[in-house]
């Protein structure tokens, strides 16, 4: 018999430093959970924020079939999305639900397309961490917030969702307008990831006065782009949110620059290029951005 408000199995997709922290999270909660990873060699320790040593199970290489009651969490990078979405289809049962973990947008449209009948829950959070080799560091407490545009929020889905997200990335909660908490993450995005990669710097350089009026200009055709998708925002605001994280996550380095010092695909086109795509249908000129996806590409 399950448990109210539980998922019975948690699948993880990824080994990324965040799907990591998540994997932690439920071998400390003894949550029934199997690990399906994409690169080689996999994560097996987690230091914690607060000094604890959690050893990950084994990645699983057979793939199971997920149940009604099931959860696939795909704590990805947007471009990784589709073919781990292509590769679970056929071992998904029609009304296993789908959480999505990611910085950037369009992921929701992927799934949407895919998979259009499963109930689809998208998350967002603010926790920092770090891999390195097969070690993932917890560097930050943040907040993380959960929503759906196809399920409701009292839904035993959703309950789930935040049940389960509070043992792996807490504080959380159900956000009720999750499409304006994500564009709000993306703008900080937007910001941090690109200018801390071109610059080589680690995200609290950017409360340097030489960078607020790249910040500013960033911002405002952030702020444009999200007036046109019916989300009243500022400039102003969107700068403040930028240097508070900047500043509260100041000796971290962003998903972005490590992706540019490895030598890895980085995630622009989710980020500042999905703020261009968007800009584009809704005729608004924004070159700044456009010039950062340029900039980080040709690096």
């Amino acid at each position: 018999m399950s448990i109210p408000n539980s998922f019975e199995y948690v699948q993880v997709i990824g080994d990324g430093a965040i799907g990591s922290l998540v994997c932690a999270g439920l071998e400390s909660a003894k949550q029934h959970y199997g690990r399906s990873i994409r690169s080689s060699p996999q994560v097996t320790l987690v230091k914690t924020y607060g000094g604890e040593n959690i050893r990950l199970k084994e990645a699983c290489t057979k793939r199971l079939k997920l149940g009604q009651r099931d959860l696939l969490l795909l704590p990805l990078k947007v471009y990784q999305l589709e073919p781990a979405l292509n590769e679970w289809q056929k071992s998904l049962h029609p009304e296993t639900t789908i959480m999505l973990l990611q910085n950037g947008m369009g992921g929701e449209s992927l799934a949407k397309k895919l998979l259009p009948d499963n109930p689809l829950i998208l998350a967002s959070t603010s926790h920092g961490a770090l891999k390195a080799d097969t070690t993932v560091t917890h560097t930050g407490v943040g907040i993380t917030k959960v929503g759906s545009n196809n399920i409701k929020g009292d839904s035993w889905q959703a309950r789930s969702a935040v049940y389960l997200i509070q043992r792996c990335l807490n504080p959380a909660y159900w956000e009720v307008n999750i499409n304006q908490a994500l564009w709000f993450k993306l703008a900080v995005n937007a910001v941090i990831n690109p200018l801390t990669a071109l610059n080589n710097i680690p995200n609290g350089e950017l409360a340097q006065p030489r960078f607020h009026e790249r910040i500013a200009l960033i911002c405002n055709e952030i702020s444009h782009v999200m007036l046109s998708e019916d989300i009243k925002v500022s400039s102003t605001e969107l700068i403040e949110n930028c240097l508070t994280v900047a500043k509260a996550t100041a000796t971290n380095y962003s998903s972005m620059h490590q992706d540019v010092l490895h030598k890895r695909k980085t995630e622009i086109d989710s980020i500042n290029g999905f703020v261009v795509e968007v800009a584009k249908k809704k005729g608004i000129d924004v070159p700044i951005n456009t010039q950062l996806v340029e900039q980080i590409k040709a690096l």
